[in-house]
Formats: structure tokens, C-alpha cells, sequence
């Protein structure tokens, strides 16, 4: 009985693959970096622009973004003068 030999690929070569993987992961290190740097980097940039004497006049704005504003409780107070009903307008 012939014993059978490998054929090579022809999409790719073992050496070609192993680079794939390779560049796979290490472009999934610097993304995984990237994402974990993101916060640091907007409160850099944050505090270079707070630092010049020209305010922006949406500096104030990109503030209040990242600060966050608290959740309005409007809602809550109307269901409780109704006695837990609901009533539709």
C-alpha cells in the first residue's frame, strides 16, 4: 500500500499561518491596550485643554459629559401622588 505524503497548501504555506496567528494576537493586545489607555487619554487631553488661557465654547459641555448628570427622579414622584396607579394622558 503507498503511503500517502503531505501536499502543500496552496492558499498558504505552515509559515504563513503561523504569522496570522502571530499578528492576530498581538493586534488583539493592542486593542485590548487601547481600550484599557482610552480613559487616561481623554483626561489628558481634558487637562491640556483646561490649562490654556483660550476657553473653548464647548469645553464646558465636554465636562458635563464626562462628568454625567444625575437621573431626574420626576417619574417616581407623579406614581406615588397617584397611588401607585398608572394613568394615561
Amino acid at each position: 500500500m503507498p503511503t500517502l505524503k503531505p501536499t502543500e497548501n496552496p492558499v498558504s504555506s505552515g509559515k504563513e499561518f503561523k504569522a496570522l496567528c502571530v499578528s492576530a494576537a498581538k493586534m488583539d493586545k493592542m486593542m485590548k491596550l487601547s481600550a484599557i489607555l482610552l480613559p487616561d487619554a481623554i483626561d489628558a487631553i481634558y487637562a491640556s485643554l483646561a490649562e490654556r488661557k483660550k476657553r473653548r465654547p464647548g469645553l464646558k459641555d465636554v465636562r458635563e459629559w464626562l462628568v454625567g448628570l444625575p437621573p431626574a427622579d420626576d417619574e417616581g414622584s407623579d406614581d406615588a401622588e397617584a397611588g401607585g396607579e398608572k394613568h394615561c394622558e
